[in-house]
């Protein structure tokens, strides 16, 4: 296990980076400087007594620990980190509000170093063959967790403090991860000074969870007030990022917003910095009767127009048409019909509020309204499995998504609208998350998704701040469950380097038996011993030290000295050395065999005379029974056997020269790319993730959304099912699933009606 308090952590500690202080950032602005300053004077007495309430906390831990240690050394491994943590206390607190400062220094720097992770290629991945560290990975499951928690909890608070950093930084909003003072800025403070703690790795852990108890799970009021300082400040002093979209009357108020918005623009830009316009937009009216008018040529195309309407029938009012809506909403066989076949049940139901001797009739704008709808709704479906649950959990979003749309023609024009943002939300989780998985879907996240719709059918009455609810509801659990992928893909990988390490090994160590075995012609059951039990042990050596090792060939020479040894004039002439048996006995025992187990094959191989003198001694051939039935370093059980690397190079396949230019191409793409893979003749495609493959032996690691293994194939195959069409490197997705629908849409309504080349260009 790694000690912390190691040569090579205290010089890793004696290049730490350069910090940065505010005061050295001359290139800012003065009011951003002043914003920036204000804000390390608001945190620093709060971090700093967060950071000693968890030094307080991890000092209890460890006593804690050490009184509850089933053996002495687990105790005295605790009561070594007390004595070192006291000696170093110090320094924590400093050390940590300096690597704060310094982030805060850096906020508008992208890709700092700090906080990136370790290249690819970098040393710490190019080591030495080795084993992974479960203490090294814990340390950081146990930080990638605390962030994780802390932005579900403070997802709305982060979301904002995020837009107001992205004004300060003349940037785009910044994400959650890029929120400075946020938690995985603070987390990577944290680490800064676990770092400087000379104490084993599980002891930090410790100590990370330590400052998640006591100062992250309770960070809400810290960051309400960072986000209180900054609009004080007329930092975005009106954002409503989270608030409900006002209805269309009250349009006056968007317009004065969206000025104010302007003005704190105007007023930041002065100092030097450019602002976003304000969040607030009004209703572009353009841009929806461009809409109907798309929609209305494609009537007059098809030969189909609108119905026809007399100043005598009755046109219900808003109140009206949504009072019916309402019910229907209420009633569960409402969620079977189509968008047309709604429209045609409310127009029914309309029909009994008409006075006598007058037919019920929508005005245009509604009938629109629910056509653009009903093609809305039409175009996602087929981008939807014909079988799976999302199908159906959108059509009980129509009379709700409806209601929406009729009150707040936004819904067409506005990208960031809650109501499209929680149908694309609902639509791609079920596509990639439910639908698209082997087997069963999983059941939390499929209740989670049918809570949603049926509190939107049940108490949705107009206020869009319930679907805000819900859309941030269904956004956390979402993000809990691709950090969750994340972590799972990340382990996944982990172990297929690990076993792609050790099937390399074991073939190196496989050959230099082959070829002792060769040159020796050693006995049964020497020869069973060493193909089996001593490959692993060279195989470990090769792990652990390395091919060019002192170890490794003291392995090799005690291999070469196990076949002499059985030789039968060295049997008859005396018996084999006691040190010889001992380095076996101890090699043998760092694979996993027990020692009854090594003392059958020792005695059997090395001192016959010891087994002539028992009853009902192990004959050899029981003895290489057992030896071939034991499992190998590493082999789990029910895994499939990995493949080495020249069994792979003999089962390669004989590609086509457009399959080996695919082939080349193939190992340049990077991890993470999704690819689609055909799942039967009728063309139905599922989506993987390439997370990793070998460069040695081609081998593929795919994984699904939820960051599964789903199938093992190497490069030569995925080649040449790319040139089949069986499979194809998947677009990336630049736009939501709602996005992509509506352009999908106007661009048919302008293929179809000739205004391809002179209608408004409309945003979806």
């Amino acid at each position: 296990m790694v000690q912390g308090g190691s040569a090579s952590t205290r010089a890793a500690s004696a290049r730490e980076p350069v910090r940065r202080k505010l005061v050295q950032r001359h290139d800012l602005p003065p009011r951003v400087r002043h914003m920036l300053t204000g804000l390390l004077g608001l945190c620093t007495r709060s971090l700093a007594d967060s950071m000693g309430a968890a030094l307080d906390e991890f000092e209890h831990e460890l006593l804690r620990q050490a009184a509850k240690a089933r053996t002495i050394e687990q105790s005295r491994r605790c009561f070594d980190t007390l004595r070192e943590f006291k000696r170093t206390r110090g320094e924590a607190v400093p050390r940590f509000l300096v690597a704060i400062e310094d982030g805060l220094a850096r906020f508008d720097e992208s890709g700092h170093p700090q906080h990136a992770e370790p290249p690819q290629g970098s040393a710490r991945q190019t080591a030495e063959l080795s084993l992974v560290e479960t203490s090294d990975l814990e340390e950081s499951l146990v930080l990638q967790e605390m962030v994780m928690k802390s932005d579900v909890r403070q997802s709305l608070t982060l979301h904002d403090l995020g837009h107001r950093f992205g004004v300060l930084a003349e940037q785009p909003a910044f994400d959650a991860e890029s929120v400075p003072l946020g938690p995985s800025r603070v987390a990577a403070a944290l680490r800064d000074v676990g770092a400087g703690m000379n104490v084993p790795p599980e002891h930090r852990a410790l100590f990370y969870r330590a400052y998640d108890r006591v100062a992250l799970s309770e960070a809400g009021t810290f960051y309400a007030a960072l986000n209180s300082f900054l609009a004080e400040h007329r930092i975005l002093r009106n954002l409503r990022v989270h608030s409900p979209s006002r209805p269309k009357s009250k349009s006056g108020d968007r317009v004065g917003e969206a000025a104010e918005s302007r003005n704190e623009a105007t007023s930041i830009s002065s100092g030097g910095v450019w602002a976003a316009r304000g969040s607030s937009e009004g209703h572009d009216t353009d841009m929806f009767t461009t809409l109907r008018e798309l929609l209305a040529g494609r009537r007059q195309m098809s030969g189909s127009p609108a119905a026809a309407r007399d100043g005598s029938g009755y046109v219900p009012s808003a109140e009206d048409v949504q009072a019916v809506l309402g019910k229907l909403q209420a009633r569960p066989g409402a969620a079977r019909y189509t968008v047309a076949q709604l429209k045609q049940d409310l127009l029914n139901q309309l029909r009994q509020r008409a006075p006598a001797g007058q037919r019920a009739q929508l005005n245009s704008e509604d009938s629109d309204t629910i056509d653009l709808v009903g093609m809305l709704f039409e175009c996602i479906t087929k981008n939807t499995p014909a079988a799976g649950n999302t199908q159906a959990m959108l059509t009980k979003l129509h009379v709700p998504l409806l209601r929406v749309a009729l009150q707040d023609k936004n819904f067409f024009t506005q990208q960031a609208h809650p109501a499209r943002l929680l149908l694309n939300a609902i639509a791609e989780t079920g596509i990639h998350w439910i639908d698209d998985s082997e087997g069963e879907a999983d059941p939390a996240l499929l209740k989670k998704m049918h809570v949603v719709i049926e509190r939107l059918n049940s108490e949705f009455n107009g206020d869009l701040s319930l679907i805000e609810r819900m859309f941030g509801d269904l956004s956390q659990h979402m993000q809990t469950l691709k950090h969750k992928a994340e972590m799972a893909e990340r382990r996944l990988v982990d172990a297929s380097k690990g076993r792609e390490k050790l099937a390399l090994a074991r073939e190196t160590a496989s050959n230099a038996i082959a070829e002792l075995v060769s040159a020796g012609k050693p006995g049964r059951l020497l020869r069973t011993m060493l193909e089996q039990a001593w490959t692993d042990v060279l195989a470990l050596t090769l792990l652990r030290q390395g091919e060019n090792s002192a170890a490794y060939s003291e392995q090799l020479a005690v291999a070469g000295q196990l076949i002499a040894a059985g030789s039968p004039s060295s049997v008859s002439e005396k018996p084999p050395h006691t040190e010889l048996r001992q380095q076996v006995e101890k090699a043998l025992g760092q694979v996993g065999y027990h020692h009854d187990e090594i003392q059958l094959v020792v005695r059997r191989l090395l001192a016959p005379a010891e087994v002539a003198n028992e009853d009902n001694p192990a004959t050899q051939t029981d003895i290489a029974i057992r030896l071939k039935s034991k499992s190998h370093l590493g082999e789990v059980a029910g895994e499939e056997k990995p493949l080495r690397a020249a069994e792979l190079r003999k089962a390669s396949m004989k590609l086509s020269d457009e399959e080996i230019q695919l082939l080349e191409h193939l190992k340049t793409i990077p991890f993470g790319t999704w690819f689609e893979f055909a799942t039967n003749q009728q063309g139905d495609r599922v989506r993987r993730k390439l997370s990793w493959f070998s460069t040695v032996t081609g081998r593929c690691l795919f994984v699904n959304q939820r960051g599964a293994r789903v199938q093992d194939r190497t490069l030569e195959q995925l080649a040449r099912d790319i040139v089949r069409g069986q499979a194809n490197i998947a677009e990336p997705e630049h736009e939501s699933l709602v996005d992509r629908a509506w352009n999908a849409i106007v661009a048919s309504l302008k293929q179809l009606t000739g205004q391809a080349a002179n209608a408004r260009p409309i945003p979806a």
